[in-house]
């Protein structure tokens, strides 16, 4: 290998080097900017792991005593409520609202074809 100092040194020309340097150094910039933000990711994916990791324990726990809770509790069916007359009303309602609204659709299209006659 030859030395530098034994090669011939060899310039190149370069327009406007100020605007050069001053877009490579806005480039270095965007990239260490962009590194920066990558590292924000990957911290706030490490503490998002460790949030989901914590909640999977927690979970598990109340499951745990979800089972211990049932199978302290007594062991009881419930019967089925009947049912009772205030709904049988509710149920009539709807339908003396649709009753209303079709008596109103059709004074309204007579309302309409007498104005089509004026």
């Amino acid at each position: 290998m030859a030395k530098l100092s034994d090669e011939k040194e060899l310039f190149i020309g370069i327009k406007k080097p100020k605007e050069l340097r001053k877009e490579l150094l806005e480039s270095l910039r965007d990239i260490i900017n962009l590194l920066k933000k990558g590292e924000d990711m990957k911290k706030a994916r490490a503490e998002r792991y460790e949030a989901v990791s914590e909640l999977r324990g927690i979970m598990n726990e109340i499951a745990l005593d979800l089972a211990k809770l049932e199978q302290m509790l007594p062991k009881y069916t419930f019967e089925k409520p009947k049912a009772e007359e205030g709904a049988k009303e509710e149920k009539e309602k709807p339908r003396a609202k649709k009753e209303e609204i079709e008596l109103l659709e059709k004074e309204l299209a007579e309302v309409e074809a007498k104005l089509r006659m004026i």
